[in-house]
């Protein structure tokens, strides 16, 4: 960990453009204010957990990110190396609250070489 720190400011990305028919792997990623799931496609393989019935009903914008972080979590877990990866969620607040666990991918994305 702590890539993005020592790193020498060199792109992270080896594309700045990525067509879709280009990619290595799609990820679906969507919550509700009961459950957050992300779905692979390609593979038909998905995963789902429900919200903690305390927390039901309560920070969905968090869940949304919550399930794309997990998505790309899961995926870096198989020790798959240099993918092309898109994920597609219906929330714009995902990628806006992206920004913090942006560190968290990108040392992902350093240590495994995946595209995102």
């Amino acid at each position: 960990m702590g890539h993005l720190h020592n790193s020498l400011g060199v792109h992270l990305l080896s594309s700045v453009t990525l067509n879709v028919e280009d990619t290595d792997e799609i990820i679906f990623c969507d919550a509700c204010m009961d459950g957050l799931a992300f779905w692979y496609p390609n593979c038909h393989q998905g995963f789902f957990s429900p919200i903690p019935p305390h927390l039901v009903g309560k920070m969905i914008f968090f869940y949304e990110v919550l399930a794309a972080t997990s998505a790309f979590n899961n995926l870096q877990g198989m020790g798959i190396y240099d993918l092309k990866i898109v994920v597609y969620t219906d929330s714009m607040n995902t990628i806006n609250i992206f920004n913090p666990l942006l560190h968290f991918c990108m040392d992902s994305c350093i240590k495994y070489k995946l595209d995102l």
